[in-house]
């Protein structure tokens, strides 16, 4: 696994969408301004990048950890276009680039 613990190194790295503009012109809008999905909306996200394999889902779990996948247990949800290689993390308490 590859733990980055600087968020803009996790972002950039995942490319997450995080802001309504984003979403233009896809079939998929988020729940929240900021490019938020919940629980409810998780299936369709799953469909959606079935359709459109750029895309991928990232998963918000508690103390502002994020996985690159999907976790059912996560706080919310986002979309995201770069490296969907699911071993990437970001955990802000661990030393960036920590590879279990």
């Amino acid at each position: 696994m590859i733990i980055f613990n600087d968020f803009g190194e996790f972002f950039s790295r995942v490319r997450m969408l995080t802001d309504i503009d984003d979403f233009e012109g896809l079939e998929i809008q988020p729940s929240t301004l900021l490019g938020t999905f919940y629980e409810h909306r998780l299936e369709e996200m799953i469909a959606f990048c079935k359709e459109k394999p750029l895309f991928h889902i990232v998963s918000r779990l508690g103390k502002g950890q994020y996985i690159n996948g999907v976790d059912t247990k996560a706080i919310c949800f986002r979309l995201a276009l770069g490296d969907n290689n699911p071993e990437i993390a970001f955990y802000p308490n661990f030393k960036s680039g920590f590879q279990l």
